[in-house]
Formats: structure tokens, C-alpha cells, sequence
């Protein structure tokens, strides 16, 4: 049973994706937008797991502070949710 629960714990140390957050009701326009993440590191990536339209979702170029914040935009207004790792 503790080696079970060592090895659970070892793969959220080891695999990026699983050290991520939650992001809800993240407004995006044609805009380039400041997004809080909260992770306190730079963040290895970002998924979208929900989406209220059909607008792509895309980076313009790097924030000022990638520690704390992603720079996202979209074709279109939209709302989405994004897991951030």
C-alpha cells in the first residue's frame, strides 16, 4: 500500500501537467489580456477546457511577468477555462 502511495506521489512530482491550476471564466477578446495564473513559476504550458464559442485561443508574445501572468487572445469574445501547468 506505501509503495502505491509513493508512486502516486512521485508522478505528480514528475509530470508538468499534473502541477497546474484551474482557471475559470476567463474573458478573452481580440485584445491581448493579462491572465492571472497563480502557479508562482513560469508556467510550462496551457490547456483549454472549456470554451463558450469557436474562437481560437492563442499567445500574442510572452507577459511582462510570466511568473504571474499569461498573455492570451482570441479571435472572437469569449469565455473559457483554462488548466494552466
Amino acid at each position: 500500500m506505501q509503495d502505491n502511495v509513493y508512486e502516486v506521489v512521485r508522478a505528480w512530482e514528475v509530470v508538468p501537467l499534473l502541477q497546474g491550476l484551474l482557471i475559470d471564466d476567463v474573458v478573452l477578446t481580440a485584445t491581448a489580456s493579462d491572465v492571472a495564473h497563480g502557479l508562482g513559476r513560469k508556467p510550462r504550458g496551457w490547456i483549454v477546457t472549456r470554451r463558450n464559442g469557436t474562437a481560437t485561443i492563442y499567445e500574442p508574445g510572452a507577459a511582462n511577468l510570466p511568473d504571474r501572468f499569461l498573455k492570451l487572445q482570441a479571435t472572437a469574445t469569449i469565455v473559457c477555462s483554462l488548466w494552466v501547468f
